[in-house]
């Protein structure tokens, strides 16, 4: 009697460690990968400067991320959707890739990738109830935010990827937006012990495009002004040329019937062409710089396409 009973807890608690197994698959995959795998250097690297708690630390190596080049990048991330800002990285078959860019102009993209591929991670081992009740929380968020960069890439989303879209709403506002409503700043906390590192840096590698937009936007101004300047000159030296034209006419008759009234009117001519002269060097001077101008905007132009193709791992290749 005594054997059958210890038979029988035995058979107990074998069923409740198999129900807790099935329960907790995911954690325990996730364990296993842990501690059977080292994290790559170089993201064993970002994982140390995106300040994660220990909670984002093991979802982080549980993701096995790896910091790539351009060719096995490409082939990593092969079969998931394109991206649509300009955070370089996917998340597949619960891995994530970094695509790895080596320029001082854009660091910190890197580690927003990273963060940004850690909460496609986060996400997908929410349970649905969970997923629903945050996505009502992203959406109303997202409604509120007006920075074009931001709607922009929500709206790439929208269309290409729109089953998609609240999974990447969680990881976009999580690494890009600094103010948060309490109850996602608390569910990000889990995740990161100061989410405000990610958004700097964010802020760091996007301020250089921003700049080159508003820098843009200003040889822009300048160049419309000067063009309207120029345009004003040109008339007044074509309506001076045909006053001049005039005047010499009226002198020509007058040194044949009265060199009184001849020399009486030289001075006048003489100030119309001193006048005509000045607005010649004035609208030479507003061209050399309008050429300035263009010259300044065809160097921007070619350190926007140059960062550009810094960030597409398709370029690097060809």
């Amino acid at each position: 009697m005594l054997k059958k009973s210890i038979v029988f807890i035995t058979f107990v608690g074998v069923v409740v460690l198999a129900g807790l197994a099935v329960i907790n698959k995911q954690q325990i995959k996730d364990y296993y990968v842990v501690s059977t795998t080292d994290v790559q250097p170089a993201a064993a690297s970002i994982q140390s400067s995106i300040k994660l708690t220990g909670k984002g630390d093991f979802l982080y190596e549980a993701s096995r991320p790896q910091v790539l080049s351009s060719s096995a990048f490409n082939a990593a991330c092969k079969n998931v959707a394109e991206e649509h800002s300009v955070i370089l990285g996917c998340y597949t078959n619960q891995r994530f890739y970094v695509y790895s860019i080596d320029d001082a102009r854009l660091d910190g993209v890197e580690e927003v990738t990273a963060a940004h591929e850690l909460l496609h991670a986060v996400y997908e081992r929410m349970t649905t109830t969970e997923q629903q009740t945050i996505d009502k929380q992203l959406v109303a968020v997202a409604n509120t935010i007006q920075d074009e960069h931001f709607k922009e890439t929500v709206e790439a989303y929208r269309k290409a990827e729109s089953g998609q879209l609240n999974n990447e709403l969680h990881s976009i506002l999580g690494t890009e937006i600094a103010v948060l409503p309490a109850t996602l700043e608390q569910h990000y906390a889990q995740y990161f012990s100061d989410r405000q590192t990610i958004v700097a840096y964010s802020n760091q590698y996007q301020e250089i495009f921003r700049e080159s937009e508003r820098q843009r936007d200003v040889y822009e101004a300048q160049r419309t002004t000067l063009k309207s300047q120029i345009d004003q000159i040109n008339q007044q030296i074509d309506d001076l040329q045909k006053t001049l034209n005039s005047k010499q006419q009226e002198l020509q008759a007058l040194r044949s019937t009265s060199v009184a009234a001849y020399n009486a009117q030289v001075p006048t001519y003489n100030a119309l062409i001193s006048d005509y002269n000045t607005l010649i060097d004035q609208v030479k001077r507003y061209i050399a710089t309008y050429n300035d101008i263009i010259a300044k905007e065809n160097a921007l132009a070619v350190t926007q396409n140059e960062l550009q193709q810094l960030l597409d791992s398709n370029y690097q290749t060809k």
